[in-house]
């Protein structure tokens, strides 16, 4: 057996055109350095609208042999040879993100709803729904004396929540808040990506989600809502590590952190950047930009594995702040792993 291990990676091609590839799952063996592409994602039946939208493959998880590979309002279902078997479909999910199965149930991010869904495989039902968003909203309308200046300050703050209806800014603050619904009946919460939520996780049966704009790692337990973890605004994959420690991609400052509750730093690690002359397909840097994290897993309690762009792997050991290797898969910047965890099958 290696020193590291094998990871499945899916990318997103960020501002990829129709009757293009969009992303791909890549089996990547992290000793000998090597990759095969399982999955060129090509479907044309998605939006095509934004950076990323509906592009690529997202999040992925494993239960009982089989692989969950998240698309934005799908999840597919393949065997272990990438043989396609099946597909989950939810009215409540909307751009998903990260997943993550635990026990006899997969928990599937749900961006497009603020919300986490419980699946269970077992009986091919979704039984719960958890909400993130918070209920009150206050109203700026936009002939109040300097209201955009007020709507540019609240956007720019911790757990600050704009949006633009018409002719008024509505705004709310969370204060981990939620509610949970049932994803098979009607009266869940309306369609609206206030808080992107991005990464969900399991320990002992309390739920752990986060996005870009909570500012936070929020706990559910038993429709208590909780604020554990305080992380900074713009990450990805955050996760607890510890019951005193988070994991984070902080994105933003293109850094892997793991934290204090209280958001201190107690390590980082650098992502690198390919020299200018390296990189193909430039696009504006608010599109796709180089090493922008995304794709996280930990490996033995000693190896930090993380995903950027353009599409690349590197392996991190938790004492040292620079990667130990880095595999390359594409130096177009557009195409950036998004989903990434060790691969739990046999490699024959």
């Amino acid at each position: 057996m290696g020193k590291y291990p094998v990871v499945v990676a899916t990318s997103v091609i960020r501002s990829a055109e129709r009757g293009e590839s969009h992303g791909g799952v890549y089996l990547v063996d992290l000793d000998s350095e090597r990759y095969t592409q399982v999955i060129d994602w090509e479907t044309e039946d998605i939006s095509w609208e934004g950076r990323g939208g509906d592009r690529g493959l997202r999040g992925i998880s494993f239960y009982e042999g089989r692989i969950y590979l998240a698309a934005s309002d799908e999840i597919f279902v393949y065997d272990n040879k990438f043989n396609k078997i099946g597909s989950i479909k939810n009215r409540y999910l909307k751009h998903c993100h990260e997943i993550h199965a635990e026990d006899d149930a997969i928990y599937l991010t749900s961006t497009g709803y603020d919300s986490v869904l419980k699946y269970k495989p077992s009986k091919d039902e979704f039984v719960k729904g958890i909400c993130f968003r918070g209920r009150k909203n206050y109203c700026i309308r936009n002939h109040i004396l300097d209201a955009s200046k007020i709507v540019k300050k609240l956007s720019n703050r911790f757990g600050y929540f704009v949006q633009r209806k018409a002719n008024e800014y509505y705004y709310s603050k969370y204060k981990g808040e939620g509610f949970l619904f049932d994803p098979k009946k009607d009266g869940g919460p309306i369609r609206e990506d206030t808080l992107h939520i991005n990464n969900v996780c399991v320990k002992n049966n309390i739920v752990y989600a986060s996005g870009r704009k909570f500012g936070y790692i929020i706990s559910e337990n038993e429709g208590e809502f909780e604020k554990c973890f305080k992380i900074p605004k713009g990450s990805h994959n955050a996760k607890p590590l510890h019951h005193d420690k988070s994991i984070v991609n902080n994105t933003s400052e293109d850094k892997v952190e793991i934290l204090k509750r209280d958001g201190s730093i107690i390590k980082e690690y650098n992502i690198p950047r390919y020299g200018e002359g390296r990189i193909e397909h430039k696009i504006p840097k608010d599109h796709a930009r180089q090493a922008f994290a995304r794709g996280l897993c930990v490996h033995n309690e000693n190896l930090i594995i993380v995903g950027a762009s353009p599409a690349t792997i590197y392996v991190y050991d938790m004492e040292e702040p620079n990667p130990k290797r880095s595999v390359n898969i594409t130096l177009d910047v557009r195409n950036s792993i998004h989903g990434l965890e060790v691969w739990p099958f046999d490699n024959d």
